[in-house]
């Protein structure tokens, strides 16, 4: 059995699609997974790379929701998955300067959801982990962030100034 495969399932996992609306009453499309019980969890706010939401992604927000957290994956490519490097790069450059406040956006979403307990981490994957970077770097309610291969040379100099944890 692979190791990212648990061997007993602890929780039934309910998940589906949602929309976060952000200050400007646009709707962000995510995805989303939690334990079914009762009571609040922790937060992972799960940030994508730059080929959007894939089978990867959802598999991590069950297995993060398998350990008890609740879970949410904003869409930043509105649905789009890209299927190469050209087309990936294409949505990044379309994104602009909404990635961050789309991702700010998700994880006061998720600090003040009903099914949270305030306690909300980020968790970013290649372009998501330089985002996570930036959200250690100016929310000072984040509990951490993790980083899996993201880019920090935007960030370089300004990492003692971090406001949450950061795992590199």
């Amino acid at each position: 059995m692979p190791a990212y495969e648990p061997s007993k399932v602890e929780y039934t996992i309910i998940s589906g699609h949602v929309r976060i609306i952000t200050d400007q009453g646009a709707q962000l499309p995510a995805y989303w997974a939690h334990p079914d019980i009762g009571g609040k969890f922790p937060a992972v706010g799960l940030l994508h790379d730059w080929w959007g939401i894939t089978a990867v992604e959802r598999r991590l927000a069950h297995l993060f929701a398998q350990l008890g957290y609740y879970v949410i994956i904003p869409d930043l490519f509105g649905g789009q998955v890209a299927q190469t490097p050209a087309a990936a790069m294409k949505l990044v450059e379309a994104l602009g300067d909404n990635a961050y406040p789309w991702v700010d956006t998700c994880l006061r979403a998720l600090e003040y959801h009903v099914r949270s307990n305030r306690m909300v981490a980020a968790v970013g994957l290649g372009m998501g982990g330089s985002l996570a970077f930036e959200a250690a770097l100016t929310r000072s309610d984040l509990e951490a962030a993790v980083a899996c291969y993201g880019f920090p040379q935007k960030y370089l100099g300004h990492f003692q100034d971090a406001r949450a944890p950061i795992l590199a």
